[in-house]
């Protein structure tokens, strides 16, 4: 039931904007608008997701053939054209000859699955990886762009996190689970904002894993988890430095820090506080506050340099500035256990069918008709009203769906991004339930008005009625 609640699905939105002018990349945003996700992407490393969880089969082998070539391409021009002028002679010598591999899939056939293997002068980009991100991203475009809440961006990726390994059939794909039009990169600003938002991505990440290769990192399995934390930093550092040089402010990372606090490992994953830290200790690429935190301060440190590429210097600076202040939000996420239960929590509880384009975070359940062949089905209503969570000394708002079948009543509930289900027994006008949302649950009473018009009452887990908080609704 209810936690605190955080904007997670929003902290990235306002990074998303138009910049003053193109960016740059001729080649790369031009071919972005013409084709679906011909705008390349490579991100930063390899973080598991919870679990041993193969969703190698979203796209088949048909689809990532198709567009192996069409990724490998894009990325070699720019790496050519875009980065390699940029750097300087020692760094050209080391890099030139670098070898980019495109197979279908990787070797942990994961979504985010991008590495660099320095000792062979080799960054590995699955096809599979890229066409993932590059699909968030054009849905995410796309629903910014009609006015819709990203959030579903990030809901669906909670929701493979959590239920790609028990699914029966197919995996849901994101642009179908998202209900992202099929020619939605037709429209100009569409096209315009994802290809943006992509290109500075690309260039920004790959730096990061080219970063490997020229300091001649060495594998994470034979260092501990302190110097492999270090490693990153001095590879976050030079890619930083690579942007300034060519004149792009990474914008397009919002969508891939947003995406990954998703994805990775939480405390709420393990079974105790001890285990997660005894994964950390071991651990060489968890998104942590601390590296956030560190990545905000040198986009701060760069900010002067950043703006002079830009047409308005002050527009600029403000648009470092924010991406700092964002980052240091990000990491407060990461810090913060109730918003990283909630992610869990909402995980579990989210549906496909609740990934509809909306225009608020907060998925409103829908009331399903009366079942045709029993009259005695009565749907007392919609309810909107406030749940509180007296030990966390937070709540929100929440929608409550009720109907009832003689005394037995069941429904459904939303708050934030979470959905449960209820069924109860209505004694007078004393409804008593038992509630279930992902792995929890729990009991409550809700004391109804003569009319059912409204109810006032509790929740609580496990086997009580009221240790949680207070929970009431209006019928609209």
């Amino acid at each position: 039931m209810p936690w605190k609640y955080g904007q997670i699905c929003q902290i990235w939105s306002r990074l998303i904007s138009k910049s003053d002018r193109p960016l740059g990349l001729s080649k790369g945003i031009d071919m972005g608008k013409r084709l679906l996700c011909e705008v390349f992407l490579v991100l930063f490393f390899f973080v598991p997701s919870i679990g041993a969880t193969d969703i190698s089969v979203l796209y088949d082998d048909e689809t990532l053939r198709y567009w192996q070539p069409v990724h490998q391409e894009d990325i070699l021009w720019n790496f050519e054209n875009v980065i390699l002028p940029k750097l300087s002679l020692p760094e050209k010598q080391v890099l030139r000859d670098v070898i980019l591999s495109f197979p279908l899939r990787g070797s942990g056939k994961d979504i985010f699955e991008f590495y660099a293997e320095p000792a062979q002068y080799k960054v590995t980009l699955p096809i599979l990886s890229i066409r993932f991100f590059a699909d968030i991203s054009l849905a995410q475009a796309w629903l910014v762009e009609n006015g819709y809440s990203v959030s579903t961006v990030y809901q669906y990726i909670g929701f493979l996190k959590y239920h790609a390994r028990q699914m029966q059939g197919p995996i849901p794909s994101p642009l179908p689970a998202l209900k992202i039009p099929i020619n939605a990169w037709n429209n100009p600003r569409v096209s315009d904002l994802y290809s943006k938002s992509l290109t500075t991505a690309i260039l920004f990440l790959l730096c990061h894993e080219l970063a490997h290769v020229y300091f001649q990192h060495p594998s994470y399995e034979r260092i501990s988890a302190e110097a492999a934390r270090q490693n990153e930093a001095e590879a976050d550092r030079f890619a930083v430095d690579i942007m300034c040089r060519i004149g792009l402010i990474p914008i397009g990372g919002g969508l891939w820090f947003s995406s990954l606090v998703r994805w990775q490992y939480n405390q709420w994953d393990y079974g105790s506080k001890k285990e997660w830290e005894d994964y950390l200790k071991g651990a060489t690429h968890p998104l942590t506050a601390f590296r956030i935190r560190s990545l905000a301060a040198l986009l701060g440190e760069k900010r002067i340099a950043f703006s002079r590429s830009q047409v308005s210097e002050e527009s600029g600076v403000a648009l470092v500035s924010a991406m700092a202040r964002d980052l240091e939000g990000v990491a407060e996420i990461l810090e913060d256990a109730d918003i990283q239960r909630l992610m869990q929590i909402e995980g579990l509880s989210t549906q496909i069918d609740m990934l509809v384009p909306r225009y608020t975070d907060t998925y409103v359940a829908q009331a399903k008709p009366p079942a045709l062949n029993d009259d005695r089905v009565i749907q007392m209503g919609q309810y909107a009203g406030r749940f509180d969570a007296v030990s966390e000394g937070s709540g929100g708002d929440i929608t409550t769906i009720l109907e009832r079948t003689d005394r037995v009543v069941s429904g459904s509930y939303t708050y934030a991004t979470a959905k449960g289900e209820l069924k109860g027994l209505l004694t007078g006008n004393m409804l008593t339930f038992r509630w279930v949302e992902g792995g929890a649950s729990g009991k409550g009473r809700f004391v109804m008005d003569g009319s059912e018009t409204s109810f006032s009452g509790t929740w609580g887990y496990m086997n009580s009625y009221d240790d949680g908080g207070t929970w009431n609704g209006k019928r609209q």
